[in-house]
């Protein structure tokens, strides 16, 4: 069953071992604008590079849209986390292990202790139509997580993160694409970056103030 609900599901749906998006010659024409049709919130803009709707971490790469999540996960990635050994013995479907709940998800692989993620989304899902696939060719797994429409709010249905304590993006930009062109937006990035930066540069200099008075006071009573 493609269901993953909250059951451990160690094998993919039948004859969906790999999915692929195929877009119909007719709609060709209209491909600059396929982002604004699944997203309205983008209204035909171009915000790639400006707005990141997910982002691509050290353990996973994900995405959003407003009814949708993506995870993509690869081999080396799993193996890393969990101590498999690649070169003994390459990752198969029936070695996943994946359970999906409405708040959670865990993704292990079977003889391992350490699960490569345990961790609650921000958000719930539809189990029903949520699904995971494993690309023998490519060597990923892929999520493909439904969010639960009856408790998102409208106007703001969108994932900090894929779950919560990971690294978070920027809603602020995500909400300030409904008003504002893209010259706006990468002047509020900008803006936005610089303050990051100082305050991390604060941060070092007044660890490093706090450090050197530890060390001064260190001196004084030897």
């Amino acid at each position: 069953s493609p269901h993953c609900g909250g059951a451990d599901v160690t094998t993919p749906p039948a004859g969906r071992r790999r999915r692929r998006l195929f877009v119909p010659a007719a709609w060709a024409p209209r491909a600059a604008t396929m982002a604004s049709i699944r997203d309205p919130d983008r209204k035909g803009m171009d915000t790639s590079g400006t707005v990141d709707y997910g982002a691509k971490l050290d353990k996973y790469e994900w995405n959003q849209t407003r009814a949708e999540v993506t995870c993509v996960v690869t081999a080396k990635q799993l193996a890393a986390a969990c101590g498999w050994d690649l070169d003994a013995k390459a990752i198969r479907a029936r070695d996943l292990v994946v359970q999906l709940t409405l708040t959670s998800v865990k993704i292990g692989l079977k003889g391992k202790d350490k699960l490569f993620l345990d961790g609650e989304f921000p958000n719930r899902i539809n189990t029903d139509d949520s699904t995971w696939t494993w690309d023998s060719d490519a060597q990923t797994l892929e999520l493909t997580l439904i969010k639960d429409d009856t408790v998102h709010d409208s106007e703001k249905p969108w994932w900090g993160s894929f779950v919560k304590g990971d690294e978070q993006i920027d809603l602020d930009l995500i909400d300030g694409s409904k008003y504002l062109d893209v010259s706006l937006l990468k002047k509020v990035k900008a803006a936005k970056a610089q303050r990051k930066k100082e305050e991390e540069e604060a941060k070092a200099k007044a660890e490093q103030e706090v450090a050197k008075g530890g060390g001064a006071a260190v001196a004084d009573v030897d």
